[in-house]
């Protein structure tokens, strides 16, 4: 069997790759970041289970904007609550990070440090009170 020859050779444009391959990254990296941002979700939801009172020792307002999960916890020595959104108009610690650096801290205890703060990977009015926050779950550093 033959096969005939193309009459013109396939030219692949170093352009129309770097655009291929840009968008195969772009649907993997926003794929991830819903995959992430489905695990903070999932963190802030099972709090209540993990909650250990009497851990700290007033309550204290926590505003959490992890990527695109905004969440608000009110933390005091014998309860929790959890409430999608800001729903305070001013919390006692902000705590505004990317899913992945959250990911890292709650799930692999990494603890952030100057550097992290100053880099602006975690960023907080309070970082004191993110400690307290951490240990009110057994997350102690």
């Amino acid at each position: 069997m033959v096969f005939p020859l193309r009459k013109r050779p396939v030219v692949f444009s170093i352009d129309i790759l770097i655009r291929q391959y840009l968008y195969r990254s772009s649907c993997i990296d926003i794929l991830l970041r819903v995959k992430e941002n489905d695990m903070v979700e999932e963190i802030f939801s099972n709090l209540e289970k993990h909650f250990q009172p009497n851990k700290v020792t007033q309550q204290q307002v926590f505003y959490f904007s992890v990527d695109e999960v905004k969440k608000t916890v009110t933390l005091g020595p014998e309860k929790i609550e959890v409430e999608d959104g800001k729903t305070v108009e001013e919390a006692d610690c902000v705590c505004k990070t990317s899913a992945d650096f959250f990911l890292k801290i709650w799930q692999e205890g990494y603890r952030p440090g100057m550097a992290d703060f100053l880099s602006g990977k975690i960023k907080s009015n309070n970082p004191i009170a993110l400690q307290a926050f951490l240990s009110a779950f057994g997350k102690e550093g």
